[in-house]
């Protein structure tokens, strides 16, 4: 006699509804989350960000190896104590998340941070999957952003496309300060640019994806843009339509079915017999 297989949808995450004594009904697709409004979920109350904030830096503090390795005592003890203010107060899912990963950049530590990977489905549901992505496939190079891959429906965008700036903001400005939030160690910004580069791999998080929304948000799901085409100097401004990782890692795959659809290692060592 054959067993059929139980099958969950959305992984280790369940449905997320908001009820407010009204009717309410649903039109879902299978395995997929259904857009919902992030602002109307409840702040996280002081007391308890206090409280994490505290056993956090107490973990830091005794089991840390490198804690000082890049800052002074004095350094180590003005950053607790900035982040002490800041988590007195109550902060969205978002701002706790941003909070907490700027805590640790300052560390300057290239294995400490708050991992996407080991959150709750609801934390990377509310925080790290939200329709607020670029458009875009993109490399970062001397502090610029050249598009590789566009999912921009009747609007051509040719290979090595410039992003000049976003939302009024240079490029430069803007990867300055997202570049500030990844990991690395020490003064390592070759590392901390490189992890920059998004490629559009759905079930891969890529550090520009988290960090660049949660600084700069978009305007009611798009952003103003303006680009440089290869080989011109003229500046174009557009508005691009913002989509979630899953939704631009479908329309890459449906231009180019060779798209790459999981992080590959750039290099394999292996010891060759006799």
């Amino acid at each position: 006699m054959a067993t059929k297989k139980l099958t969950w949808e959305l992984d280790d995450q369940n449905r997320i509804l908001f009820l407010d004594n009204t009717l309410l009904r649903t039109n879902d697709t299978w395995d997929l989350q259904s857009p919902f409004n992030v602002k109307k979920l409840p702040q996280l109350n002081a007391e308890k960000l206090t409280e994490d904030f505290n056993i956090f830096k107490t973990v830091l503090l005794e089991v840390h190896p490198g804690l000082y390795r890049y800052n002074t005592k004095n350094q180590i003890d003005s950053i607790f104590n900035h982040f002490q203010v800041i988590f007195s107060k109550p902060l969205t899912y978002q701002e706790a998340f941003l909070n907490f990963t700027k805590l640790t950049s300052a560390i300057k530590c290239g294995h400490t941070f708050p991992s996407f990977y080991n959150q709750t489905g609801f934390i990377k549901e509310v925080v790290l999957n939200q329709k607020d992505k670029l458009p875009f496939a993109f490399r970062v190079l001397d502090e610029k952003i050249f598009i590789t891959e566009s999912i921009i429906e009747n609007f051509e965008i040719p290979v090595g496309t410039e992003i000049v700036a976003i939302n009024g903001i240079p490029t430069q400005t803007l990867l300055q300060e997202t570049a500030k939030l990844v990991k690395a160690d020490g003064t390592n910004d070759g590392k901390r640019y490189a992890d920059l580069n998004t490629f559009g791999v759905g079930s891969y998080f890529e550090m520009f994806d988290c960090y660049f929304p949660l600084l700069y948000p978009p305007v009611n799901e798009q952003y103003t843009i303006k680009i440089k085409k290869p080989n011109t100097t003229q500046v174009e401004e557009l508005k691009v339509n913002t989509v979630n990782r899953q939704e631009r890692s479908n329309a890459l795959l449906k231009k180019n079915p060779n798209h790459i659809t999981k992080a590959r290692p750039t290099l394999e060592i292996g010891i060759l017999g006799k």
